[in-house]
């Protein structure tokens, strides 16, 4: 290569003078001589693309993160803190059937309490029905008449259940949440268990959680009389709550926990 570019130098040293022939041909020395002794790219290794992946996460790429996470994974797969991030990553992107496979491999790769937490994320992103129900019973509860559609009475006894579903997708974004619901109510005959004919109470409707970071939940439901002290109208309402050590901590055998609800 170097005497190649020397013969050239020549030859343009005998068209436009010695002078102007090196002048021409020195780039190329120069260019030859940094590509000879210039060190070799990095080898890519999962540690640079994590790093790489990390580095994008902080700068708030998270497309660009996963990419470099799930690329990192492929060379070294025993990696279950970065299989895990990779999943919140995915999480945060929206894509939560990718981020529930990630979540289950960083669970099959470790033996720490870490595992509840993972689990506890795992059903999260995979649930799509709930049911929940409730009996209220008081000694001197009042008889008959509406019941309190919101929900639990303190003054009735009563009963209730629900149906949620979580659509796929849509019903699940990064902490934020929709669902469509369907209960039924009921009311006791005074003191006893003996449910009120004319009492039942039926409603469907869909509640959202716009906040991620907050339990804010805005509710609009049709609610359908069924019995005569039932009563057909539709209710919006909006709710709030707060809790801290609600949730179960592996390990401990117990824990102070607070809740609360306006």
């Amino acid at each position: 290569m170097i005497c190649r570019i020397m013969v050239i130098a020549a030859l343009l040293g005998v068209v436009l003078g010695p002078d102007a022939g090196l002048a021409r041909v020195f780039p190329l020395l120069v260019l030859y001589a940094d590509q000879m002794t210039g060190a070799p790219p990095p080898p890519v290794t999962a540690y640079s693309l994590a790093e790489q992946g990390y580095k994008a996460y902080a700068a708030g790429d998270y497309g660009a993160a996963a990419a470099a996470f799930e690329r990192a994974l492929a060379i070294d797969p025993n990696q279950p803190d970065l299989a895990a991030q990779l999943a919140y990553t995915l999480k945060t992107l929206g894509d939560n059937r990718a981020a529930a496979r990630w979540f289950r491999h960083a669970i099959s790769h470790t033996h720490t309490e870490v595992d509840y937490r993972l689990r506890r994320e795992v059903a999260i992103l995979e649930n799509r029905f709930d049911m929940s129900g409730y009996i209220i019973w008081r000694e001197n509860a009042l008889d008959g008449g509406a019941l309190a559609a919101a929900g639990p009475s303190l003054t009735q006894s009563q009963g209730g259940t629900e149906l949620s579903w979580t659509p796929p997708r849509v019903g699940l974004r990064n902490g934020r949440r929709l669902q469509l619901f369907a209960r039924f109510l009921w009311g006791f005959e005074g003191d006893t268990l003996k449910i009120q004919d004319d009492s039942h109470q039926a409603g469907l409707g869909a509640r959202y959680r716009p906040l991620k970071a907050h339990n804010l939940v805005i509710t609009a439901e049709r609610l359908m009389g069924i019995g005569d002290f039932a009563r057909d109208n539709w209710m919006l309402r909006s709710s709030y709550s707060w809790d801290r050590g609600y949730g179960y901590e592996p390990g401990a055998t117990s824990w102070d926990y607070v809740t609360f609800y306006a």
